[in-house]
């Protein structure tokens, strides 16, 4: 019970997988068996959410594929944002996503952003610091797309940024960003 891509092979993650389920039966890794189908299975999420006493589900996750492939790297966060507006067109008054964007060329991310409003995106994801395509590679890009490159010179403040904050009030979306891996410019 593992995912294999490109060689490498990771156990199965069950973060997805905790709807209804007693807090002393948390399990971050797992089988395939193990997994509730909540969360590939919108009409199973519904039945979870009415379990756990939740009326709306904002839609966190997904991200890119650990690639050194930078087409395929921008292609899967494209895939995962067509997944997730179609998981969540089962019921969109309850199931609502947020889109994740790759943040290393600004039109790319306008154009991802545009598609995903259109797809009925409540929101974006950004990585917390502007990606650098310099640092890409298999073993930091899923980093990348959450953290982006700290130590990069890109910081969201500077001009090159502006078209992409214009389009998100243009197009009504919040903007959330990543900010899990706890890291920092400062220090």
């Amino acid at each position: 019970d593992y995912v294999v891509f490109e060689g490498n092979r990771k156990k199965i993650n069950l973060m997805s997988s905790q709807a209804g389920r007693e807090f002393t039966q948390y399990k971050n890794q797992g089988r395939l068996s193990d997994m509730r189908v909540g969360g590939w299975m919108a009409p199973s999420r519904i039945d979870d959410m009415d379990r756990d006493g939740i009326d709306v589900a904002v839609i966190f996750g997904g991200g890119p594929l650990a690639t050194s492939n930078w087409e395929l790297y921008v292609d899967s966060f494209a895939a995962y944002n067509r997944w997730v507006a179609d998981f969540c067109s089962h019921d969109t008054k309850r199931l609502h996503h947020v889109a994740y964007l790759p943040c290393v060329d600004v039109d790319v991310t306008i154009k991802m952003m545009t598609e995903a409003r259109a797809n009925g995106a409540r929101a974006i994801n950004l990585p917390a610091f502007p990606q650098s395509p310099a640092q890409f590679n298999k073993g930091a890009s899923q980093f990348q797309a959450l953290t982006g490159d700290q130590h990069g010179s890109r910081q969201y403040r500077n001009a090159e940024f502006d078209r992409l904050w214009a389009t998100a009030c243009d197009l009504g979306l919040p903007i959330t960003f990543h900010l899990g891996a706890r890291v920092s410019r400062f220090g």
